[in-house]
């Protein structure tokens, strides 16, 4: 260690300790301590050990354009540092579309560097006002309208032209877009560019006149739209209305099937006619009304009622347009296109042309509109517009008859109509509805009409309608029916002869009204008549509401609604059995006194005794009786008895004189008998 020399040096030289009059042990100390307090402290700049550090408000210097800090202390120690304030007048702050810099002591250097902003957006005044210039899209106004203006390279994208060319050609009465000063020149020259457009349609209404706005639709697509996600906003919209989403590439087909949301008239629901090209899942486009200038629609699907198409009503210079329709659906109903009136309401009132169906492309008809009213087909020959003398057919073979679309009525007159065949071919009249285990089928009905003279007094119709009916359920009843409407007369079915079941010769025709059921000789009246219930015409002299009478030429049997039951002979009644007596035909009544020691004992048993029911106190007294033969000989064993049972069996009586149940408990016995001489 290097001290300062003793005794020369009086005073230490950082804190000034004295060193005179001391021991030299004492004064080599205090070198020491001083020593200490003149190394300092340390600190840490910036991750780096600074020993013996020192406040410098000069070195080092600061960068280029910054400014160093002063340091200053007070008597007690207390070191702070601060910025020089610059004199008034200088640059305190700068703003762009937003604060860019600050600069309060308006010291050094300022730099602009402005934040980032949309592509595609200048730095410019309001469109069409004084204002705070902003960043935003350029527009027509923002460009001059006079003067020429030169292009290097091609131009492309959405180009807008404003003002007037220096010269035009081609000046027409049907040119209402100043030329190309707007896109409406150029844009109807593209879309008409022979676009097909297919269309999946079921019937119901199909409008290109939407008349809503507003609307957004959110879809599921990978190219093409395969589902609608959800709908938003909107007014103006119909049930029919067909739009196009603004996105992808702007050709995909919704018909609105619902509407509803806060307007009433927003689009809730929908049906893809056509998923179009170009769009993705998500963001939500705007549900803008569908063009119809493509030239050519191609329609398929299963029609499940009569569609109409309603096409874009307007003017002659605007909408009067050409199609090709192909109408490739299927089911028995119709498609029709016609002009929309002004109001999105309804038809135009003009002709329509109804576009037939067929496969492939193979009826395919060319239309014309006139844009006000009318839709028309194109191109139709007439005979007096074909040369020479060319041979159309007259008539068709059966086979070649096309499937109906409508009602067929065909007025013939007084004119007969004959079918020919050469074998016992059919005639088949189907219902092709496939059948389940719930649906009740029936067949196509066969209806004869003809007027009779009804009340009123007017003529009106008298229909017999003839038909089969399936009862729903596995192999269930067919019925075939004859039902009757017109006339409150008697209708009745009348046939020369009624078989049943195959040929009966036994059944012939007496007389008016009179059949008779014998031996198959016509007349014979041998046969008999086996049913359950005659309804007769009424002998109310006799059978007052008579449920069933059997018998001829006044020899009867009747039972009435009442129960009574009649026998008569020759004309009369000559007894009727009524509740539990019988009355001859004078009047008075055959009848027996109830007796209560009858009973009942059980199946095929009967019991005489004192009135109670079962006893068997009794007696039967009788010249005769009778006994049928048992069926086997009765065995102890084998055999149940009670005693006093008898019985026979082949000419031999048997006696029961021990009643059970057989095995052993029971005891039968023969009856000897000693014939007599």
């Amino acid at each position: 260690m290097s001290l300062f020399p003793y005794p020369n040096q009086r005073y230490s030289s950082n804190i000034g300790l004295s060193l005179f009059g001391m021991d030299e042990v004492l004064a080599e100390n205090f070198l020491l301590i001083d020593a200490v307090y003149g190394a300092g402290s340390s600190i840490n700049v910036n991750g780096v050990l600074v020993t013996s550090p020192n406040f410098s408000s000069t070195t080092p210097p600061a960068p280029g354009g910054d400014e160093l800090v002063t340091f200053q202390v007070d008597a007690n120690g207390n070191i702070s540092a601060y910025v020089p304030t610059p004199a008034p007048g200088g640059v305190t702050s700068l703003t762009g579309d937003s604060v860019v810099y600050n600069n309060s002591a308006s010291t050094g250097a300022v730099t602009l560097s402005l934040i980032s902003q949309t592509k595609n957006t200048f730095l410019g005044a309001p469109n069409g006002s004084n204002g705070t210039p902003t960043f935003r899209a350029l527009v027509a106004a923002d460009l001059p309208t006079s003067g020429t203006w030169a292009f290097a390279g091609t131009i492309s994208g959405n180009t807008i032209f404003s003002g007037t060319p220096t010269s035009t050609t081609n000046v027409n009465a049907a040119d209402a877009s100043a030329q190309i000063s707007t896109d409406a020149f150029v844009q109807n020259a593209l879309n008409l560019s022979m676009g097909t457009v297919p269309l999946s349609i079921t019937g119901g209404t199909y409008s290109f006149f939407c008349q809503g706005s507003g609307a957004t639709v959110v879809v599921f697509a990978s190219g093409s739209i395969s589902s609608i996600i959800t709908w938003g906003g909107g007014s103006g919209y119909k049930v029919g209305d067909v739009i196009t989403p603004q996105a992808g590439n702007y050709d995909a087909f919704i018909v609105i099937t619902a509407i509803g949301g806060v307007s009433g008239t927003a689009p809730t629901a929908g049906t893809i006619l056509y998923g179009g090209t170009g769009y993705g899942t998500g963001g939500a486009a705007a549900g803008s009304a569908a063009v119809d200038i493509q030239f050519t629609f191609l329609l398929t699907g299963v029609l499940t009622s009569n569609a109409t198409f309603y096409m874009t009503y307007g003017t002659y210079l605007t909408t009067s347009q050409q199609w090709i329709f192909c109408n490739n659906t299927t089911g028995p109903y119709t498609v029709t296109v016609g002009l929309s009136n002004s109001t999105n309401t309804g038809g135009s009132g003009g002709r329509t042309a109804v576009i037939p169906q067929g496969t492939n492309n193979s009826r395919s008809l060319l239309l014309q509109t006139d844009g006000e009213a009318n839709v028309d087909i194109a191109g139709v020959v007439n005979y007096a517009d074909l040369g020479g003398t060319p041979t159309i057919p007259t008539q068709f073979t059966w086979d070649n008859q096309g499937n109906a679309t409508a009602n067929l009525t065909l007025s013939n007159a007084n004119y007969t109509t004959t079918f020919n065949q050469t074998s016992a071919v059919a005639w088949l009249w189907a219902n092709t509805t496939v059948a389940t285990v719930s649906t009740t089928n029936a067949s196509p009905l066969l209806e004869l009409a003809a007027n009779y003279w009804g009340t009123g007094p007017a003529s009106a119709q008298d229909l017999w309608t003839i038909g089969s009916v399936l009862t729903a359920g596995l192999n269930k009843i067919s019925n075939l029916t004859f039902t009757h409407t017109g006339t409150t007369g008697q209708a009745a079915v009348q046939v020369p002869l009624l078989d049943i079941g195959g040929t009966d010769a036994g059944i012939s025709r007496l007389g008016a009204g009179v059949l008779a059921i014998g031996n198959g000789t016509a007349g014979d009246t041998s046969g008999g008549l086996e049913l359950t219930i005659i309804y007769p015409t009424g002998d109310n002299t006799r059978t007052t509401n008579t449920a069933m009478m059997y018998g001829l030429a006044g020899n009867y049997t009747a039972i009435n609604a009442s129960g009574t039951i009649y026998l008569g002979i020759n004309g009369g009644t000559t007894m009727r059995v009524v509740s539990n007596y019988v009355i001859l035909g004078s009047g008075i009544p055959l009848q027996f006194t109830g007796d209560t020691g009858i009973s009942r004992l059980s199946g095929a048993s009967l019991a005489i005794g004192n009135g109670t029911a079962n006893d068997v106190t009794g007696q039967i007294t009788a010249k005769i009786h009778t006994l049928s033969d048992f069926g086997s000989a009765p065995t102890s064993a084998g055999t149940a008895g009670t005693v006093g049972q008898i019985v026979m069996h082949n000419g031999v009586l048997y006696f029961c004189s021990v009643t059970g149940p057989g095995g052993g408990a029971t005891q039968w016995n023969t009856i000897t008998l000693v014939p007599i001489l």
